[in-house]
């Protein structure tokens, strides 16, 4: 599963419209669409964004080539509302160290 396709199952599962991630993202519903569609690409804004949003969503299950195909994490987040945009992106940075 591709990133895309796994944040397009989560955002599904958890009932969440495209106009309600627009407004947190400071944008229209017919970008989130397009970002979210066929041809769009996802930004790592949009990542930052949604993990700090959701802060149940697992990263390196989001990121990583696997067969998981859910980005939820197994036990319950213990982030500070503060540092989740820093503890996103140290996470990010993590993974990627990890696999790159």
């Amino acid at each position: 599963m591709t990133i895309k396709e796994k944040i397009n199952k989560f955002i599904s599962e958890k009932k969440i419209t495209h106009a309600e991630i627009g407004r947190g993202l400071n944008t229209s519903q017919q970008n989130v669409s397009r970002i979210l569609g066929e041809s769009g690409k996802v930004s790592l804004d949009f990542v930052v964004w949604l993990a700090c949003e959701y802060p149940e969503i697992d990263l390196e299950k989001l990121i990583r080539d696997s067969d998981h195909v859910s980005i939820v994490r197994e036990s319950p987040a213990t982030y500070q509302k503060p540092r989740l945009k820093e503890k996103a992106l140290e996470e990010i940075g993590a993974v990627l160290d990890k696999y790159m």
